[in-house]
């Protein structure tokens, strides 16, 4: 088993440019659910509408459960070390540049004003709810969108982390496609809760997805008990390009009538679809696994996590000091933010990379950063932020 798949690299630097990309959308846009932009920039820029950013959020979930379980399948499906050395690994691992970024966001809230006319008036101020829903993880239902939006998926993927032992042991005691269901269920069950407690920001059917990509680590690499016939016999590819047309038909049509709410019921059918580009893309001989491990793209992935972490309060001092003053607006933002402000955020991102996120990372996971390409072991734990 390769210690590094580029490819994954890949579909997380593709997930966070999504990302990224919507929430340039939104900046050139802050009115863009009512005065959407029309004619040939509208059809141009439509991919990027802001809320779309979510797809991407849930791809990062499927991708770190994917992640995760690499190391479980190597192990023979037990999770090495126990819980406890788990979740030690993984708070070293994510919690000081989330916490880092953090305060680098409330830094940047002091340089901006309140009601400037752009979407992120939403980040300030920052009060006391901000600093303790962020300090205490749990900023996707409390002080939500202070400082750094983006960071309240840290909180749901944090909590996930606390079932992902039950999630081993089930898979080592029922059938998978048991523990699937009902994962799939609970975390539905779940969403429904939350959102009749009015808590739909914490996006519980995450969950589902998660264990989907741990299952879906099981089909790209396991030789035990019927994987390898399932994964020589499944068209895989074919599988994802069903699934992702199915989404973008769907989602065409259910906007509509629907609006934000069409995301939430895509996102297991988007998981799916991830499911089908990891188990496909595992075959170093495939198209698909060279073309998402081109270097560039496998380069941005390495640092993904941190564009994630701090690339709004960068939007939003770029946005609000540099480019607004000038008058632009509208299509002439929307390109003087791509051009111009995606490398200088990307560029800040890998500054952040090194000085906040690498000193964090083990001797395995900085290797695998860097580009080394070795012949055994798994693929170290990244988060999906």
């Amino acid at each position: 088993m390769r210690r590094h798949l580029a490819y994954v690299d890949g579909l997380r630097a593709l997930a966070a440019l999504w990302v990224l990309a919507a929430h340039v959308y939104g900046t050139a846009w802050p009115n863009y659910v009512a005065e959407p932009p029309g004619g040939f920039v509208g059809l141009l820029s439509g991919w990027m509408i802001f809320g779309n950013g979510h797809y991407a959020v849930a791809a990062f979930i499927v991708i770190s459960g994917f992640c995760l379980g690499l190391p479980i399948v190597r192990a023979g499906g037990v999770l090495r070390g126990g819980a406890m050395r788990f979740f030690a690994r993984r708070a070293r691992r994510i919690l000081p540049p989330y916490y880092l970024a953090f305060f680098v966001a409330v830094a940047c809230t002091a340089m901006l004003r309140d009601n400037s006319g752009s979407y992120w008036d939403i980040t300030v101020p920052v009060d006391r709810y901000g600093y303790l829903g962020h300090l205490l993880l749990v900023q996707d239902v409390v002080g939500r969108d202070q400082a750094d939006p983006p960071l309240w998926s840290v909180a749901v993927e944090w909590r996930i982390y606390f079932l992902l032992p039950v999630v081993v042991i089930a898979l080592r005691h029922l059938r998978t496609i048991t523990v699937v269901v009902g994962s799939i269920a609970l975390a539905y069950f779940g969403f429904v809760v939350a959102v009749a407690y009015g808590l739909v920001g914490s996006n519980v059917q995450f969950f589902g997805l998660f264990v989907l990509g741990m299952v879906a680590a099981q089909a790209a690499f396991s030789e035990n008990g019927r994987w390898p016939k399932i994964r020589e016999r499944t068209p895989w590819l074919l599988l994802a390009a069903a699934f992702g047309i199915g989404i973008v038909v769907a989602h065409h049509f259910l906007r509509g009538g629907y609006g934000w709410g069409a995301r939430y019921f895509l996102d297991l059918p988007l998981g799916i679809f991830m499911v089908g580009l990891l188990v496909a893309g595992a075959d170093p001989r495939t198209r698909l696994s060279r073309v998402l491990g081109f270097r560039p793209l496998a380069f941005v992935g390495a640092f993904s996590y941190s564009v994630y972490l701090i690339h709004v309060p960068l939007l939003a001092l770029l946005w609000q000091h540099v480019l607004h003053p000038v008058g632009l607006d509208g299509a002439g933002m929307l390109v003087a933010l791509l051009v111009l402000g995606v490398p200088l955020i990307l560029s800040a991102s890998y500054l952040f990379f090194l000085a906040c996120e690498r000193p964090f990372m083990s001797s395995s996971q900085r290797r695998a950063a860097a580009g080394e390409f070795e012949t055994r072991g798994v693929v170290p734990p990244v988060s999906a932020a």
